[in-house]
């Protein structure tokens, strides 16, 4: 019988918000409660991008994704953490 192990945060959060996805970009900004950002926040961000979501990171607290799914997964794994985000839709660059 293969081994199990305990469910990664990011396939909690998949299945819970787990829906339409509507496309479109997105920004996620988020803010901790810490100067220390933890290590395990960066891994679940990671765990999403090897689930071949796209989300890049455009400044130290801003990522940018092409799926609100994923924008809503990024805001949930923040809170998971203690911190706060918004997401914005960009509608036109400029």
């Amino acid at each position: 019988m293969g081994k199990r192990g305990r469910k990664k945060l990011v396939d909690k959060i998949l299945e819970v918000i787990k829906g339409e996805d509507e496309k479109g970009e997105y920004l996620i900004v988020y803010d901790l409660p810490t100067t220390h950002m933890p290590k395990e926040l960066y891994i679940a961000l990671q765990h999403l991008m090897d689930k071949g979501f796209f989300l890049m990171r455009v400044q130290k607290s801003v990522y940018l994704t092409n799926s609100s799914m994923v924008a809503l997964a990024v805001r949930e794994i923040v809170k998971h953490y203690g911190g706060e985000a918004k997401i914005y839709k960009i509608e036109k660059e400029l």
